[in-house]
């Protein structure tokens, strides 16, 4: 439900999916409900360790979202890049205040590296991250400017 009302009040979603998983059934789940939102989606494959990201990047490609940002937040990985795809995603607006704010929501499985990624993206440990699953169990609202 929480992943619902976030990709409701979304701007732009970050679907993030883990490289060592590959694409599972569950993640063609999150897709189709994706499909349905008409909003920009960035697919985010993160715990991708290697440094050549076109060789692997097109299998993801199945998931009907374009060309996905292979990322590492652990090493830093392309995170760029994703930064750099989200703001082009962002709506145009001159001066941006609370009221007015692009929304980014981040949504995935259980240990794909959603808090990773949160906390790269701010450049602060911001997120508790941990290899047990299920250590974020409530959403974080952060600003970044």
């Amino acid at each position: 439900m929480q992943a619902e009302i976030a990709i409701e009040e979304a701007d732009v979603i970050i679907f993030c999916i883990s490289h060592k998983d590959g694409i599972t059934p569950e993640d063609e789940i999150v897709a189709r409900i994706l499909y349905k939102s008409k909003k920009p989606v960035i697919l985010a494959v993160n715990k991708y360790d290697k440094k050549e990201p076109y060789n692997e990047s097109f299998s993801y490609m199945a998931l009907g979202f374009g060309e996905p940002v292979l990322v590492s937040a652990t090493h830093g990985i392309g995170t760029g890049d994703l930064l750099d795809r989200i703001v082009n995603e962002m709506p145009k607006q001159a001066e941006l205040d609370d009221a007015t704010a692009t929304r980014i929501t981040i949504i995935g499985k259980p240990n794909v590296g959603k808090s990773s990624l949160v906390n790269a993206i701010l450049n602060e440990n911001r997120m508790i991250v941990s290899d047990i699953a299920g250590t974020t169990v409530d959403s974080v609202d952060s600003k970044v400017k």
